[in-house]
């Protein structure tokens, strides 16, 4: 972390986010996970998630998943239900 006088804030990592450059940015999870950017990938997959935000928990990085799709980056489907991976909505 950097601190700018002339903005007057911290300059934070690529993932990080807070004026004590103290988040991870949506996205992304466990601050100082990352050495270069501070903070890892969740990694969510667009079509599992519930929302195609790729939101996901900021302590653990997992992602919150459709219903009937499972894992932490919601890329499994629960038993007898293949067909979220040709959603598209």
């Amino acid at each position: 972390m950097n601190f700018s006088s002339h903005a007057g804030q911290c300059v934070c990592k690529a993932y990080v986010q807070g004026s004590r450059c103290d988040q991870c940015k949506d996205g992304f999870f466990t601050m100082g996970s990352d050495p270069v950017n501070g903070c890892s990938s969740c990694g969510c997959n667009p079509s599992g998630v519930l929302v195609q935000s790729e939101q996901c928990d900021k302590e653990m990085g997992e992602c919150t998943c459709k219903p009937n799709v499972q894992g932490r980056s919601c890329d499994e489907c629960k038993v007898f239900d293949e067909k979220f991976l040709h959603e598209t909505d």
